[in-house]
């Protein structure tokens, strides 16, 4: 899956609280939650596909045991 990205960068310094706003805890904060869901949605996708792994070996543990014998 491949994900574009396209964001453009905006001149903050006209506003004259935006610095310290990026800077300080709230927009820190957000970040952080940001980045934690994130990686709520990766682990989320990664269980997925361990569950999905784990199902194709078991419904095929029967014929692998054909062929190793």
């Amino acid at each position: 899956m491949l994900i574009r990205l396209t964001m453009q960068i905006s001149d903050l310094t006209k506003y004259n609280s935006a610095i310290p706003f990026a800077c300080g805890g709230p927009a820190v904060e957000f970040i952080k939650m940001m980045i934690l869901q994130g990686l709520h949605v990766i682990h989320l996708h990664a269980e997925t596909v361990t569950d999905n792994i784990q199902f194709l070996i078991k419904s095929r543990a029967k014929n692998l045991a054909v062929i190793l014998n």
